[in-house]
């Protein structure tokens, strides 16, 4: 007998827990898929450091490098009291990945240890609690720091049981222009967990992310760790997050792709200088893939300002499909959930309605029957800008309104079985002198401010429009009804700024803007 299967088969005998699951990182991917690395030392996934935050009541994997046929033995423990230990060999490509069983949510604090060829490796003060993934651009990696009140927020809102991973916008020397890998990485992220009880860490926190993280701590009673895992990088399109793999799958929406110049082959990667970061699949490579064997609880997402410039509207709806696809998959989601935010009212374009389009398109996220997703307006929030006017603002600085509206969606979206968050309209019809318009995904709406006149709601009557007034509209059987001519079109906060929409559910989500030509 030699001597790994002799500590083997004590390992069998001492640990009452012991299972013997070790596998490549890659076992099970397919070759676009696979992660890529340089093996130079026995190290864990750079999101495994001490004061993280793991997924509870789901089985967690732990994830490395070491040198292959070595014996690999990874401990989780609560005190001196071990948990598990799973033991075995490294596989040949120098890689390897664990699967530990689900440990129920607590405020313990756990360690993990992990040794082979004599070489050891220690986390700890590791919490289990909920875990949300936080993407998208600059609105989402704005920092707490540069957020509206942010002191009097920090001194009220400390919590060390609130914990973000925070990635680099740009890890790599050079920055945007780096040479940015065409391949997913195990390495990347250049995260740090931020303990939620340090102010500094908090400044240094995405805003949105830690608003969120505060509020969900509330709702949930105060009976869980909340984490939350941060890739966002401003100035990117959707596209930039969807892995390589998932687009190529797609054969139209890779078709697609190539007609709108979005796809770049291999031969022409990294030839866009600043805006390499910027390339189809950059971002996913560098800042999913790493972590691509954590586990979630739920998505909040807030992108868009650069896709609504693009005008390919087309494309976006049909890549943020993709992306919840591919989220749903790749993070194992099967009873996740999704938050998706829409864009900030801002002066976009000459002409006043191309946002509205784009709205439109955001609320398609809506729809999905991959994962329970809900998507927010926020038309309704004042902006507050960080110079200038506010409808010339990309960044409303204000982030803790939108925080617990996404926070509120949540808690309420996972104890739903179907996707809907906010009041969204379906095909409307015309009887009788009367337009009527379903509105899905609520039971009773109501008007946010009782003082204006107006509804949101337009309606096109030859070659003008003419504003619905809001004391003219009724809620009936789950209809917005309403006496007018009939219409060509009709249409809700369509415009670019936020002084049209004065619509909402009772419980606080505002409708979701639209525009629906009218059948003769």
């Amino acid at each position: 007998m030699t001597d790994t299967v002799k500590k083997m088969a004590l390992n069998r005998k001492t640990y009452k827990y012991f299972t013997p699951k070790i596998s490549s990182i890659n076992a099970g991917l397919s070759e676009k898929e696979k992660l890529e690395f340089a093996y130079k030392k026995f190290v864990l996934a750079d999101v495994f450091q001490n004061g993280m935050i793991l997924e509870a009541e789901k089985p967690f994997s732990v994830w490395g490098l070491g040198k292959g046929g070595e014996l690999l033995t990874v401990t989780l423990k609560k005190g001196d009291s071990v948990i598990e230990k799973i033991a075995g060999k490294i596989p040949a490509d120098n890689s390897f990945r664990t699967e530990f069983s689900a440990v129920p949510a607590s405020f313990d604090e756990y360690t993990l240890e992990a040794e082979a060829n004599g070489e050891k490796i220690k986390i700890e003060n590791i919490l289990f609690g909920k875990v949300f993934f936080a993407g998208g651009q600059s609105n989402m990696e704005w920092k707490v720091a540069w957020m509206y009140n942010a002191n009097e927020f920090v001194s009220e809102s400390l919590n060390k049981y609130v914990r973000i991973y925070q990635t680099e916008s740009h890890p790599l020397d050079g920055g945007q222009g780096a040479e940015y890998p065409l391949k997913p990485q195990f390495f990347g992220s250049a995260g740090k967990w931020l303990d939620g009880s340090n102010a500094n860490d908090v400044y240094a926190a995405t805003a949105i992310g830690y608003v969120f993280a505060t509020e969900m701590f509330k709702l949930y009673g105060e009976t869980s760790p909340i984490g939350i895992v941060n890739t966002s990088v401003g100035g990117t399109y959707a596209e930039n997050w969807l892995s390589r793999e998932a687009l190529e799958s797609d054969d139209s929406l890779s078709a697609l792709a190539k007609a709108l110049g979005k796809y770049i082959p291999e031969n022409d990667w990294n030839m866009k200088g600043e805006d390499n970061f910027g390339q189809m699949s950059a971002n996913y490579n560098l800042k999913i893939a790493p972590i691509r064997y954590c586990r979630f609880r739920g998505i909040i997402w807030y992108q868009g300002e650069n896709n609504v410039t693009d005008c390919n509207y087309d494309f976006f709806e049909k890549i943020n499909a993709r992306l919840i696809s591919m989220f749903r998959k790749t993070f194992r989601m099967t009873d996740g959930a999704m938050i998706a935010a829409m864009i900030a009212p801002r002066k976009y374009f000459a002409d006043e309605t191309r946002l509205g389009s784009f709205f439109v398109s955001q609320a398609k996220l809506q729809n999905s029957k991959t994962l329970k997703t809900g998507v927010i307006a926020q038309y309704d929030i004042p902006v507050k800008a960080v110079s200038g006017l506010p409808e010339n603002e990309y960044h409303p600085t204000d982030k803790i309104p939108l925080g617990k509206r996404m926070a509120a969606a949540m808690y309420r979206l996972e104890k739903q079985t179907l996707s809907g968050i906010s009041p969204q309209a379906k095909t409307p019809s015309y009887e009788n002198g009367e337009l009527k318009i379903p509105i899905a995904y609520t039971d009773r709406i109501e008007t946010i401010d009782e003082n204006r006149t107006e509804s949101g709601i337009e309606v096109l009557l030859n070659e003008a429009w003419e504003k619905v007034p809001r004391g003219d509209i009724a809620y009936k059987d789950g209809r917005i009804v309403f006496k007018t001519e009939k219409p060509r079109v009709v249409r809700y906060n369509y415009t670019q700024l936020q002084t049209d929409g004065n619509i909402r559910s009772t419980d606080g989500f505002p409708l979701l803007p639209f525009m629906y030509p009218i059948k003769s």
